[in-house]
């Protein structure tokens, strides 16, 4: 695991837990997404739920993939009162340990369906459209109707979901960075383990 903290006169800490994720044409990439959804998209994400819901951590928390054609990243950020920075800390990290224990059917299916809806939403106009069919064209040389990038969705099973977990969600991969006013950042990097 690697930590870099730097100070910063500001009222919150802000943090970025990240692991090296993996590349826009990798096979399992729905499977990511779908992790990505469950922990920390919107409202209903377990982090959200977990962390500024039922133990009021933090007002901001989410999670996001990013997908390049050679790599790519699973991202968690919050923003936090640094008096609570460890205690977050260890709470994201319990979040990451029990969604490598398993996902239900209907959070699944929940996640399934959010996705696709999100996905339709966003092609209602042909701004949006182009730019779906450009990025494939110009990143994959292949182009997905939606109704195959829909298909790709439903195939993901909840194993290969926790396969994405084991293989990213590991202690070592671990990579944290904070900014906030915080001398040194010593003790946090003794939080960061799977």
């Amino acid at each position: 695991p690697r930590l870099k903290v730097e100070y910063k006169d500001t009222e919150q800490a802000h943090l970025c837990l990240a692991v090296r994720g993996i590349p826009l044409l990798h096979p399992d990439r729905y499977a990511l997404d779908l992790l990505n959804v469950i922990l920390g998209e919107g409202m209903s994400s377990r982090l959200f739920q977990e962390i500024r819901e039922k133990h009021c951590l933090a007002y901001d928390i989410h999670s996001y993939v990013n997908y390049f054609r050679d790599a790519g990243s699973l991202v968690i950020g919050a923003g936090v009162d640094p008096k609570q920075l460890s205690r977050t800390i260890s709470a994201i990290l319990e979040q990451l340990r029990l969604i490598k224990k398993g996902i239900t059917r209907d959070e699944l299916q929940k996640v399934k369906d959010m996705t696709k809806g999100r996905l339709l939403l966003r092609l209602e106009d042909s701004r949006s459209v182009a730019g779906f069919l450009a990025a494939q064209e110009l990143l994959t040389n292949r182009v997905l109707v939606i109704e195959e990038v829909v298909a790709a969705i439903d195939s993901v099973k909840e194993e290969d979901i926790l396969k994405q977990a084991d293989n990213l969600l590991v202690s070592s991969r671990l990579n944290m960075a904070v900014v906030g006013p915080l001398k040194n950042g010593g003790d946090l990097k003794d939080l960061l383990f799977l």
